[in-house]
C-alpha cells in the first residue's frame, strides 16, 4: 500500500470519529409505542392484556419492568399479560425498536390496577331464633360499599337490596345460610356466608371424640349456637361447659344446655352421655348370615373407636368384613376397645355360606323352556319351601338361596296375565344332599296366558315443608304381556304445590295436572323420573294433608272375565261449600247406556274416622249425584262401594278436611285410611305438610284409626324408611335393612318407589337390604333438598279373624352411612281391630246428608 493510500484511510477513520464526538449517528428518530391502554380490574378476576397499537412494517414492540435498563418481559408482541394477583398498582414499559437496525425508542409506561375485593363480615343480632321469630343483620367492611343483595335461605323473604335488612321471618325450624354479596365504588364485590339456627328445640352438641371413661380428664363441651349455660351431672364450669367424668360417676348422665337470644327466644336442650367403668361391654350390631359372592360390608358396635380382628377383616380399623377373603364357613370376629383405663371386647360369629341355589326367572315368549337373553323377569319374589326361605329377582332376572340338605320346592310368585309353563308342574323340585354342592339353572320360565299390556304406577316423597322445593319420585313398569304403546302419565299436583322441574319434560299441562310421555314400554321394562316442586310459603297450611296423584295411561282393563262386572266405574270426589258443609259427588264415569249400574250400592260417611251415616246409590252410566254433610269442623270421608266385581278396586274415597275448622282438630284424618288408588295404574301419595320431620324415619300408611293405630284385614301396607344425611361430608354409600315383622305376609311383598338408584336383597325369612352405590348423597347444610332419600314398599299383615282382634304389628329399620353406626329408625306400630268404629248416637248438629241427582252431559 502507497503512502498516498494509507493516509486517505487514516482521514475516513478520523472523520467517523470526529463526527461520533459531534454527536451524528447512523439511527434515525424511531417512535415511540401509540395507545397504551392501561387495565384496572378487581381482585381475582381475568387478567386483561396491556396493550399499544401495532407498530408500523418493519418495527416491533418490547416490555420490560424498568422505564430504562431492567429485564425484558417480552418481544415482538403489541400486548402483555401480567402475571400478578394480589392487590396493587403494577406498571410495565413498553418500546419500539427498528428491527433492521436495533434501533429503539423510548419507553412508555403502560400500568395495572388490581383492586382488592371488599372484604364483609355478617353480624346478626342472634345466631338463632325459635320457629316464626326474626332476625335482623347488618354487616362490616373497610371499603366503600354501594351495592348489596342478601339472600336468606329457609326465609320469609327470601331476598334484600338494603344496607341493613331488619325482621327477617324465619317461618319453620332448621339450619340457613344467610349470604351477602356486595359492590364497593370500584364496582368489586366481596361476599361473606353464616349459618342461623331455626327451631324450638335445637342447640345441637358438637360432638364428641370417642367414648367418655371415668377416669379421663375432664373435657370442655360445645354446641353449635354458643353463649348458653350448660347444667347437670359432672358439669363444673356452666359457663364454659366443662364436664368430669369422675365426678359425673359411671353410668349414662344427663346434661342440660340453655340458650336464650335477645328476643326472648329461649331454648333448652338435654343430652345423655354415657361414662364407662373400666370393664367396657360393647355390643356389636348383628350381621348373622352373609352369601360367599356378597359385596364387603362394615361392622359397627356401639362404642366407636376400637379395633376388629378375625378372618375376613380387610380393615381393623373401619371394621370391613369381605365374605369372599373369608371363605365358606363360621367366622368368630373379635372387637377390642380401649380408652383411658377403660377396655373392652365383644365377639361375633358371622355364617358365611355359599350359593347351593340358583337360576333366573324368565319371560319364555319363544315357548322353548331355555332362558334366552331378553327374557329376564326382575323384581319378583322367589320362594323355597318347606320353610321361610325367600330371595327377589334381580335386574337380570338373577335369584339365589343358600339352603340346608333336605328337598325342596322352588316358587314364583304368581303374575297376573302369566303361568309357569317351564317346568310343566309350575315349580322346581331339588334335593340338597351336600350343602357345598351348588345346584345351577334351577330356572322358571312364564308364558301369557292373556295378551295385553298391564302398566303399574307408584309415586313418593320424603315430605312436605312450606316455603321449601320438595323431590316427587314417579315410578312406572309393564307387567302385563304385551307392548303398551304410546304410554303417558297424568301426575296431579296438590294445590299448594307448584311445578319447577322435572328430569322428563312434561309435553302438555292443564291447571295441576302435567302429563309425561313415556312412549313405548316393553313388558316388564321400568323407569322413573323425579318432579321438584316448591311448596307454599304458608304457615297456615301446616298440619293439613297434601296429596299427588299419579296416573298412568292406557290403562283399559285386561282380559275378558270380569264375572257379573256390569261396567260401572264410581269415582267420589268433593269440597268444602260456604265453609259448612262437606259436599260429594259420586259419579258412574260408564259411558252413557255402557256402564248403568244394575244394583243399588252402599255408601259410608265418616266423620274424623267414625262412621255416621250409611246411604245406598244407584247411577246410570255418565250420570252422578251430591250428598253434603254438616262438618262441625270434622273430618269428613266419604267411600261408595264398586260393583262387587270391579276389575280394580273396592270403593271409592274422599276425604276433605278445613273445612268449618278454626283449630285443626279435622288434620290428619287422610293419612289414617287407605287412598282411592286400588288400581294398579293410579297412585295416590299424601302427607301432612310440617314445619320440620325426623329425616331418618320409618312410616306406614294407612296409619290406622285413634291413637292405637287400628286398621282392619285384608289391607295393602306402605311402608317408607326415609333417610338423610345429616353430616358434614358427602354420603358415598347408604344400605337399609328392614327385618320384616312375622304378622306381615311375604308373599304379598312389592318393591316400591326409591329416591336413588340401588339394589334389593332379600335374605331368607324377610330380611330386606337395600344398598345405593356410589349414590354421592349431599350433607344437608349443603344441599338440604337433595340430602334426602327413601324406599318404599307394600306388603299386606297375614290373615287374622276375631281372636287377632288386639294383635300388634311393629316394625323398624336401620340405616346405614358409609363407615358409620346404623341409625335406628322410630318403630311403627299397628293394632288389627273390628273396622268401621262405630258412633254411639248422632250428634245432634249431625243432619242427614242431602242430595242432588245429576246427569253428566259430557259424558
Amino acid at each position: 500500500m502507497n503512502m498516498k493510500n494509507r493516509n486517505f484511510i487514516f482521514l475516513v477513520i478520523f472523520l467517523g470519529l470526529l463526527l461520533s464526538k459531534i454527536g451524528f449517528s447512523q439511527c434515525d428518530y424511531i417512535p415511540i409505542p401509540a395507545n397504551p391502554q392501561n387495565q384496572v380490574i378487581c381482585q381475582n378476576n381475568e387478567i386483561p392484556s396491556l396493550t399499544v397499537d401495532e407498530p408500523a412494517v418493519g418495527f416491533r414492540i418490547n416490555w420490560y419492568d424498568e422505564m430504562t435498563d431492567g429485564t425484558i418481559l417480552s418481544e415482538g408482541f403489541n400486548f402483555y399479560i401480567s402475571n400478578e394477583t394480589t392487590p396493587g398498582v403494577y406498571t410495565y414499559y413498553a418500546e419500539t425498536e427498528e428491527i433492521a437496525t436495533t434501533c429503539k425508542s423510548d419507553r412508555i409506561p403502560v400500568s395495572l390496577t388490581i383492586n382488592a375485593n371488599p372484604q364483609i363480615t355478617i353480624i346478626p343480632d342472634s345466631y338463632f331464633c325459635c320457629s316464626g321469630g326474626e332476625i335482623s343483620f347488618e354487616f362490616s367492611s373497610t371499603s366503600n360499599l354501594v351495592y348489596y343483595n342478601w339472600f336468606f335461605d329457609g326465609a320469609a323473604l327470601n331476598t334484600s337490596s338494603v344496607a341493613n335488612p331488619q325482621n327477617i321471618l324465619y317461618p319453620v325450624s332448621g339450619t340457613y345460610d344467610v349470604n351477602l354479596v356486595a359492590e364497593d365504588d370500584n364496582t368489586c364485590q366481596g361476599t361473606n356466608t353464616i349459618q342461623v339456627f331455626v327451631s324450638e328445640t335445637f342447640a345441637g352438641i358438637n360432638s364428641l371424640n370417642g367414648p367418655i371413661c371415668y377416669n379421663s380428664p375432664a373435657f370442655n363441651l360445645s354446641a353449635q349456637i354458643p353463649g348458653g349455660v350448660w347444667q347437670g351431672t359432672g358439669i363444673t364450669d356452666s359457663i364454659n361447659g366443662t364436664f368430669d367424668p369422675s365426678v359425673a360417676g359411671i353410668g349414662m348422665q344427663l346434661v342440660f344446655y340453655q340458650i336464650t337470644n335477645g328476643s326472648e327466644c329461649s331454648i333448652l336442650n338435654d343430652f345423655v352421655f354415657t361414662v364407662y367403668d373400666a370393664n367396657v361391654s360393647p355390643v356389636i350390631t348383628d350381621v348373622s348370615h352373609l352369601y360367599a359372592d356378597d359385596e364387603p360390608v362394615t361392622l359397627h358396635a356401639n362404642i366407636q373407636g376400637g379395633t376388629w380382628s378375625g378372618t375376613g377383616i380387610t380393615d381393623a380399623s373401619a371394621g370391613i368384613f369381605d365374605p369372599s377373603v373369608a371363605g365358606i364357613g363360621l367366622h368368630t370376629i373379635t372387637y377390642y376397645v380401649e380408652f383411658g383405663d377403660c377396655s373392652g371386647t365383644a365377639q361375633t360369629v358371622i355364617n358365611v355360606t355359599g350359593v347351593n341355589v340358583f337360576g333366573y326367572l324368565y319371560n319364555d315368549t319363544n315357548a322353548n323352556c331355555i332362558f334366552d337373553e331378553g327374557e329376564a323377569v326382575p323384581d319378583r319374589l322367589i320362594y323355597a319351601n318347606p320353610g321361610s326361605f325367600y330371595a327377589y329377582t334381580d335386574e337380570n332376572g338373577y335369584y339365589k338361596f343358600f339352603l340346608d340338605e333336605g328337598t325342596y320346592t322352588i316358587h314364583a310368585v304368581p303374575l297376573q296375565f302369566y303361568n309357569i309353563s317351564c317346568p310343566e308342574s309350575g315349580f322346581q323340585n331339588i334335593t340338597i344332599e351336600n350343602i357345598e354342592d351348588t345346584l345351577q339353572n334351577i330356572n322358571i320360565g312364564l308364558y301369557p296366558t292373556y295378551f295385553c299390556p298391564f302398566l303399574n304406577t307408584s309415586v313418593a316423597l320424603a315430605g312436605i315443608r312450606p316455603c321449601f322445593n320438595s323431590n316427587i319420585v314417579v315410578q312406572y313398569s309393564n307387567t302385563g304381556t304385551l307392548t303398551a304403546e304410546n304410554a303417558y302419565i297424568d301426575v296431579q299436583l296438590s294445590s299448594v304445590m307448584t311445578y319447577v322441574s322435572s328430569t322428563l319434560p312434561y309435553s302438555s299441562v292443564s291447571g295441576n295436572v302435567y302429563r309425561f310421555e313415556l312412549n313405548n314400554i316393553d313388558p316388564f321394562e321400568s323407569g322413573d323420573f323425579v318432579i321438584t316442586v316448591y311448596v307454599d310459603c304458608n304457615l297456615g297450611l301446616i298440619g293439613q294433608t297434601s296429596c299427588v296423584t299419579a296416573t298412568i295411561f292406557p290403562n283399559t282393563p285386561c282380559g275378558t272375565d270380569f264375572g257379573d262386572w256390569d261396567h260401572s266405574d264410581i269415582a267420589v270426589t268433593g269440597d268444602c261449600v260456604e265453609n259448612l258443609n262437606a259436599c260429594f259427588t259420586i259419579t258412574n264415569n260408564a259411558g252413557l247406556g255402557v256402564g248403568d249400574m244394575e244394583n243399588a250400592q252402599d255408601y259410608r260417611i265418616f266423620a274424623n274416622d267414625t262412621l255416621v251415616f250409611t246411604g245406598t246409590f244407584q247411577l246410570s252410566g255418565g250420570a252422578s249425584t251430591e250428598i253434603c254433610w254438616a262438618t262441625n269442623g270434622s273430618a269428613i270421608r266419604l267411600e261408595a262401594d264398586q260393583h262387587p266385581e270391579h276389575p280394580d278396586s273396592d270403593y271409592s274415597v274422599h276425604t276433605i278436611e278445613a273445612c268449618r275448622d278454626n283449630n285443626g282438630t279435622s288434620y290428619g284424618y287422610i293419612t289414617t285410611n287407605t287412598y282411592d288408588d286400588e288400581g294398579h295404574f293410579i297412585d295416590t301419595y299424601c302427607r301432612e305438610i310440617t314445619s320440620s320431620y325426623d329425616p331418618n324415619a320409618k312410616e306406614v300408611y294407612p296409619s290406622g284409626i285413634t291413637e292405637n293405630n287400628y286398621i282392619g284385614d285384608d289391607i295393602t301396607l306402605t311402608y317408607q324408611i326415609n333417610f338423610q344425611n345429616t353430616g358434614t361430608d358427602t354420603a358415598f354409600t347408604v344400605v337399609i335393612v328392614d327385618t320384616v315383622s312375622n304378622l306381615h305376609n311375604m308373599m304379598t311383598f312389592e318393591r316400591g318407589v326409591s329416591s336413588h338408584p340401588c339394589e334389593l336383597e332379600i335374605y331368607d325369612p324377610g330380611i330386606l337390604v337395600w344398598t345405593f352405590n356410589n349414590i354421592l348423597l349431599p350433607d344437608s347444610t349443603t344441599n338440604e333438598v337433595e340430602s334426602h332419600g327413601f324406599v318404599t314398599y307394600t306388603i299386606k299383615p297375614i290373615e287374622m279373624d276375631q281372636a287377632d282382634y288386639g294383635t300388634q304389628i311393629f316394625n323398624n329399620a336401620a340405616i346405614f352411612f358409609d363407615y358409620n353406626p346404623p341409625v335406628i329408625t322410630n318403630t311403627t306400630r299397628l293394632t288389627y281391630w273390628k273396622l268401621p268404629i262405630l258412633l254411639n248416637g248422632i250428634k245432634p248438629d249431625f243432619s242427614k246428608p242431602c242430595h242432588k241427582h245429576v246427569l253428566s252431559k259430557s259424558l
